[in-house]
Formats: structure tokens, sequence, C-alpha cells
């Protein structure tokens, strides 16, 4: 996968031309299935269950550690962009083939 920029903001990904991709979250929907408590020790994973042309989708849990049940669920639709253009850019072929490896299509 192309080296990641360092800076202040979101992730900048430098393709094989030189130019930045990022990418843009489009929507976001959010489940609270139990309202966390203070102190109450908690987990999150996250991964890419779903890849597009020019979109991926990313869900997330929360857990209650101690007790395993889930507390939150979130899903992000995610557009990459061309920084440069700033417009919608297909995944470039490195960064999919990244992320096809670690894709949980099972999780769906």
């Amino acid at each position: 996968m192309p080296p990641a920029l360092k800076n202040d903001g979101p992730m900048l990904i430098e393709l094989s031309d030189g130019a930045k991709m990022g990418w843009a979250s489009m929507e976001t929907r959010s489940v609270m299935l139990v309202q966390p408590m203070v102190g109450m020790r908690v987990q999150s994973f996250a991964a890419t269950i779903e890849l597009g042309r020019k979109t991926n989708l990313r869900r997330y849990w929360v857990f209650n550690v101690d007790t395993g049940e889930l507390l939150l669920s979130n899903e992000v639709v995610e557009l990459a962009l061309h920084l440069g253009e700033r417009r919608a850019i297909k995944i470039p072929d490195e960064i999919r083939a990244n992320m096809t490896s670690e894709l949980r299509e099972d999780l769906r």
C-alpha cells in the first residue's frame, strides 16, 4: 500500500504518480443497543465489509468487555477522492488489493 502522508488531518495516501488521495465519509449509520455506563470497560472492532468501484463500507462494533454484550454498531460509507482534482476516483488497484486481502464480507 502506498505510504500515508504525515499530517494533522485525515489520512492521506500518496499515489504512484505523486497525487494525493483521501477518503470522504459520505454516510454514517449508528445503532446504540445499550447505553455505556461510566467505568464500563469497552472494546471496539472494525472491518471493511464491502468494496465498490469507488467506495467501501466499514462496520464498527463496540462491546462490553466483561459481558461480551454488543453496545453499538456503526457503518460508514467512504468515497475515494483525488484531492488535487477534487473528484471521486476508482479505488487504485494497489489500494484495492490491500483492502481485498483484509475484506470481511462474512461480517455483513
